[in-house]
């Protein structure tokens, strides 16, 4: 479940970097590159997005149930090992601080 307060939200279940990366890939959905909204020029940032459908599943493999409350996390993660050169790790949203969503199917 799902606790909220004014300090933000938490999860009533323990979830972390390690086992974001071992989720099944039928558990999640990557985002894709959002070539449909502009970036500004000057801007060296890229908008990504990501669509939940009713074919989505939460991390544990369960179909989301509309009316739930659900945290979206994003994880990030290097293509390359980090060693040698390569300065990027994989990386997890704060989903603490992340504002839960009410799943509703829509048409």
């Amino acid at each position: 479940g799902i606790n909220e307060s004014d300090n933000g939200s938490t999860i009533g279940f323990f979830f972390n970097l390690p086992l974001a990366e071992q989720v099944p890939a039928g558990s999640y959905v990557p985002a894709k590159q959002d070539t449909t909204t502009p970036n500004e020029a000057d801007s060296d940032v890229t908008n990504w997005i990501s669509y939940i459908s009713a074919d989505t599943t939460d991390n544990f493999g369960n179909l989301l149930i509309k009316g739930n409350k659900y945290i979206p996390v994003v994880l990030t993660y290097a293509i390359l090992e980090n060693a040698g050169d390569n300065p990027f790790t994989n990386a997890l949203s704060n989903f603490n601080a992340a504002t839960p969503f009410v799943y509703n199917e829509s048409l």
